[in-house]
């Protein structure tokens, strides 16, 4: 699985989906609300998430999937900071959705949000999780950053994928407390988590007897990063999506490789 970064995203992203089903099948007429905004949060995070590691035009544009995950990530941020400290309601969403907005318009310090976090909700194992998701965020960036200049095959890039596949993991946990947390106070619900990890096993598994590795290119290099619309590490992905291929150079006359970063190439050794 090392050499199949393009498909951990994915991989990860059946918690979302396992996190969804466990909300869609226990609707109740008493808490229909919570219900319907859970459903929703955690359907909307499985498409967008998915939809961006897939890297493909769907029913709706490439650029406009990058959009929604760009405003998403800053939504769940928030409503992770106030998640403990306001009610989770429509009218408590919308404000969240707007504030979010508003941050993604100012330049981003991680620092800052952390201060904040703290001082909202104090010190427990929830707001280590909430950090270490920042600094996830962090460090995916800082590795995209890392990988200019580099050829496509770099361990940059497939480092930034890791953080990224981790930071999917860690998301839809700390939504599944605050879900917990708000529909039944001071009760955790685990049999969702724990067919989770068996879903995330078995697809482990799959991929790794029928999934090929992913395509890089070692003839490529990185001449650019767009934040807001991050480098695929799939070579075939880029090669449809007109935003990334700008990001290369010399992608036109590219052949498919299966090499990797860990393979050496023994014609440059003779």
């Amino acid at each position: 699985m090392i050499n199949k970064q393009a498909v951990w995203i994915q991989i990860m992203t059946s918690v979302h989906v396992v996190f969804f089903l466990a909300c869609f099948l226990s609707f109740q007429i008493q808490s229909f609300k919570q219900d319907a905004i859970w459903t929703l949060l955690f359907a909307l995070s499985s498409v967008t998430h998915f939809s961006v590691a897939e890297h493909r035009n769907w029913q709706l544009k490439l650029s406009t999937i990058m959009n929604i995950a760009y405003y998403l990530d800053s939504f769940l941020d928030i409503l992770m900071i106030f998640g403990f400290l306001v009610s989770v309601n429509w009218t408590n969403l919308f404000f969240i959705f707007v504030l979010s907005v508003c941050i993604r318009k100012i330049p981003q310090r991680y620092s800052q949000c952390v201060v904040l976090f703290i001082f909202l909700n104090g010190i427990h194992w929830y707001t280590f999780l909430v950090i270490f998701r920042f600094a996830l965020q962090y460090k995916t960036r800082q590795y995209l950053n890392k990988s200019v200049t580099q050829c496509h095959a770099t361990i940059y890039l497939k480092k930034s994928v890791a953080c990224k596949a981790i930071n999917v993991l860690l998301e839809s946990v700390l939504l599944w407390v605050l879900r917990c947390e708000s529909r039944f106070p001071h009760k955790m619900r685990y049999t969702p988590p724990i067919i989770a990890t068996i879903s995330i096993v078995c697809i482990t598994v799959y991929c790794q007897y029928f999934i090929l590795d992913t395509k890089v290119s070692v003839k490529s290099s990185i001449k650019s990063i767009d934040i807001n619309h991050p480098l695929t590490p799939s070579l075939n992905a880029i090669l449809r999506c007109e935003q990334c291929m700008k990001c290369l150079t010399n992608v036109d006359i590219e052949d498919s490789v299966k090499d990797n970063v860990y393979r050496v190439d023994k014609e440059h050794l003779i």
